[in-house]
């Protein structure tokens, strides 16, 4: 059995955005972010760039809102003002941070946040090609309560990557599942 490099699931994300916000979150499939108003890069321990987080100006607001504990009154306001502010900025490099740690496993390369900018042109050489389809990616609209809808799209670079050989388990402990499988 071959092992592909760990990509974070839909539920992965849901669950982790419901933890961080403490509010229900719901999900539509949406496009690409094509120009993105952060951008969240991520490498492996050899420097070279694993993927990215991006997202649009609702997401800064959304998210920077919610981690803050501020009202949605606030990221509509943020959002026409159309300036980000240094909280939210700062939220979103912590989400980034949290985000992350979806992307690692046993026996993958470690992941970490690299940087994360909001003048997405420095870094769009890094991420461009993965956002152009050099891997999976999951494009999404987030929807938090009443703050805006926020576009995100999480993606990988798998271009040149050779899965591993992993040894699938066996006995007892392979059968167990559900509760069970936790303990």
């Amino acid at each position: 059995m071959t092992a592909p490099l760990p990509f974070p699931h839909d539920r992965q994300i849901k669950n982790m955005l419901e933890m961080l916000f403490d509010k229900k979150v719901t999900f539509d499939r949406g496009q690409t972010v094509t120009a993105p108003a952060f951008a969240a890069v991520l490498r492996r321990d050899d420097g070279s760039v694993h993927g990215c987080v991006v997202g649009d100006a609702a997401a800064i607001a959304s998210f920077g809102a919610l981690l803050s504990m501020s009202p949605s009154r606030v990221a509509r306001e943020e959002l026409a003002d159309g300036q980000p502010t240094m909280i939210s900025k700062e939220n979103i490099g912590e989400l980034a941070n949290v985000l992350s740690g979806l992307y690692n496993a046993s026996g993958a390369p470690h992941v970490k946040l690299a940087e994360v900018s909001f003048a997405t042109h420095e870094v769009y050489d890094a991420i461009g090609p993965i956002l152009e389809g050099h891997g999976r990616k999951a494009d999404l609209v987030v929807t938090i309560a009443d703050y805006p809808p926020a576009k995100v799209t999480l993606a990988i670079n798998e271009e040149g990557f050779k899965p591993v050989e992993v040894k699938a388990p066996s006995g007892p402990a392979a059968r167990k599942t559900g509760f069970d499988a936790w303990r």
